[in-house]
């Protein structure tokens, strides 16, 4: 097997999310987990973890998707994956919205630009996926109010990678 083999399904399952089928997007994502474990794909398994917790937000099951946007962030911070970390730091930022945690959201939030910053970006550059991350700063400076959102993000971005990994984990 080569990574285009899960690369693919992956791709699949993400189109499945933005049409709303999140029911087969984890379908298919199961699928592409098992062919990965499988063969001991790594990076592809991580970037499937993050597809996963994007459908099960979609389908309303809030521990689900953490666990699989945990599993993403462990996996892409260990294979030093920068856009793949702040992508999973930017999911766990939006699920710490939908618990209502602004602090936390921020401080993901700030981490997460500081690596896509570090990655030569300002952000996901896929059409709609900045949405998700848009919601979630209105909701946590909502909570906040801006002051303290600025400054919680600011703490996020200036925090130390490693910190900042441990800190979402927790």
């Amino acid at each position: 097997m080569t990574v285009s083999e899960p690369l693919a399904l992956v791709s699949v399952a993400m189109a499945a999310t933005c049409q709303g089928d999140f029911a087969r997007a984890v379908s298919l994502l199961e699928e592409t987990q098992r062919l990965c474990d499988g063969r001991g794909e790594r990076w592809a398994r991580a970037y499937s973890d993050y597809v996963l917790s994007i459908a099960q937000l979609g389908l309303g099951r809030l521990e689900e998707a953490e666990r699989a946007a945990r599993r993403s962030l462990e996996a892409e911070w260990r294979l030093r994956e920068h856009a793949g970390t702040a992508l999973a730091l930017d999911q766990l930022a939006v699920i710490a919205a939908l618990r209502g945690d602004g602090r936390r959201t921020a401080r993901l939030q700030g981490a997460a630009m500081r690596l896509w910053t570090a990655s030569g970006m300002h952000g996901p550059c896929q059409e709609g996926m900045s949405e998700p991350r848009t919601v979630a700063e209105r909701t946590a400076r909502q909570l906040l109010g801006d002051m303290a959102y600025d400054v919680a993000f600011a703490e996020g971005r200036a925090e130390d990678l490693d910190d900042a990994v441990a800190y979402a984990l927790a």
